[in-house]
């Protein structure tokens, strides 16, 4: 054994984690979100199975647009390679776009390939996987990078298919049941859309039914608060002839007391005036016998 082995030092790369990983659809297929030129997030599909990295004409088109409103636009390269889709014989990609992705600390251009194909908005390969050399913890949801920096396309065994080369007849089965499912998912996803825009619509007529009643209730809330005007008016009233008919009663009171008063020294006039007409037929006696006695 060389003496000189062992003093080397071998440099093992720290993994950095690239991201969380999203799940979707009943197969739980994982998504990764990179940032795509600096300008737009994008949820892309890993396929460890697919050997290139696809995106549909219709998602690119998206790109170009928010491209060119930051007044940049995205490189192209002529290609020529067949796929295989879900529907029988095999479509053409003409196009490769060299993108910057953003994939959490790591930045990289990729060439990525446009599909005519709808059922693959974006799909991640093993070309882009073997540049980051990820580790998957599919338990966890998440992704590791482990290399200090993106190895170039081809990844370290500096591999590439020739964009001239039909993919090999295993690898587009693969691609073609990663298409189907995908296919699948994108159905499933639009049923999903369809019933949300359907809740959707229909809250927006339970809010318009609440709207309309909450209108009613506030052109039934005027008469009633007309009603309870009146009332309170009423019972306003009710209170100040009551404080009235108090102060009567309370007249009335005084009065029959000083009534009960006079009725009493009316008596003790009459007793009075009793005695007094005794007296007087005793002196009217008196002095007829008085007069008898003259």
């Amino acid at each position: 054994m060389d003496p000189h082995a062992l003093q080397e030092e071998v440099h093992v790369p720290v993994p950095q984690l690239l991201g969380n990983l999203k799940t979707r659809g009943v197969a739980k297929r994982f998504l990764l979100s990179p940032i795509v030129e600096e300008v737009i997030e994008m949820e892309a599909m890993i396929d460890t199975g697919a050997d290139m990295t696809l995106m549909s004409n219709i998602l690119f088109q998206q790109i170009q647009t928010a491209v060119a409103k930051v007044n940049r636009t995205v490189q192209m390269e002529n290609c020529t390679k067949k796929i295989r889709g879900s529907a029988p014989g095999a479509t053409q990609i003409r196009d490769i776009a060299l993108l910057r992705l953003d994939i959490g600390p790591m930045s990289l251009t990729h060439p990525v390939h446009i599909s005519p194909l709808d059922t693959l908005p974006f799909l991640i390969g093993a070309d882009l996987l073997k540049r980051l050399e990820p580790l998957i913890d599919f338990q966890q949801s998440k992704i590791w990078a482990q290399v200090e920096q993106p190895l170039p396309v081809g990844g370290a065994d500096k591999k590439v298919a020739s964009c001239k080369e039909e993919l090999p007849e295993n690898r587009e089965k693969q691609l073609s049941t990663a298409t189907q499912r995908m296919g699948e998912e994108i159905k499933l996803l639009q049923a999903q859309n369809q019933k949300h825009a359907e809740v959707e619509e229909q809250n927006r007529k339970l809010g318009e039914e609440k709207k309309e009643m909450e209108l009613q209730i506030a052109a039934l809330q005027e008469p009633k608060k007309q009603l309870e005007s009146i009332i309170k008016d009423l019972q306003q009233k009710i209170e100040e002839l009551e404080a009235k008919n108090n102060n009567l009663q309370k007249d009335k009171d005084v009065l029959e007391q000083d009534q009960k008063v006079m009725q009493e020294k009316v008596d003790v006039l009459l007793e009075k005036n009793k005695e007094m007409e005794a007296s007087q037929k005793l002196l009217e006696k008196d002095n007829e016998d008085l007069q008898e006695q003259l």
